[in-house]
């Protein structure tokens, strides 16, 4: 539940990898043993099945949101804001690109603006994102909280 999208990622790929090693060693059988385990194996093949897809499912759905809000570009100017090079030109048009995405969330663009204006204080430039952040229709007062 608390896990990153990786950790999550990496946890249900492991899990499918794991249910088609059951699979393969189920299609496997030349005895009459061999088909009574399939037999009795066969409730809990099909209970790590639907596990399984279930699982999958999900990821597939977080996958379109992660993507669908841009949050991978997103968390990647926050560190690159946060702990990269001084940069400033760079991290301006990275900026001032996403807050242009529209599918970029009103909140994410703040917070991207918030950590332009704390990483290069003073800038004259920290009001064109305030500019674009009105633009985009966030309300004057928090993108007041920029100063």
């Amino acid at each position: 539940m608390f896990s990153n999208f990786g950790d999550v990622a990496n946890a249900i790929h492991n899990m499918v990898q794991q249910f088609l090693q059951t699979k393969k060693s189920q299609a496997q059988f030349n005895t009459i043993e061999d088909m009574q385990r399939i037999i009795e194996n066969f409730p809990e093949f099909k209970k790590g099945e639907r596990n399984t897809t279930k699982h999958f499912t999900l990821l597939e759905e977080l996958k379109k949101k992660v993507d669908m809000k841009g949050l991978y570009d997103i968390s990647e100017a926050e560190q690159d804001l946060t702990i990269g090079p001084n940069r400033k030109n760079d991290h301006f048009r990275m900026i001032r690109k996403l807050i242009e995405e529209s599918a970029i969330d009103k909140d994410e663009a703040l917070r991207l603006a918030l950590l332009y204006a704390l990483r290069y204080e003073g800038d004259e430039r920290v009001l064109d994102l305030k500019t674009m952040l009105l633009q985009k229709g966030i309300p004057k007062e928090k993108v007041d909280q920029i100063d």
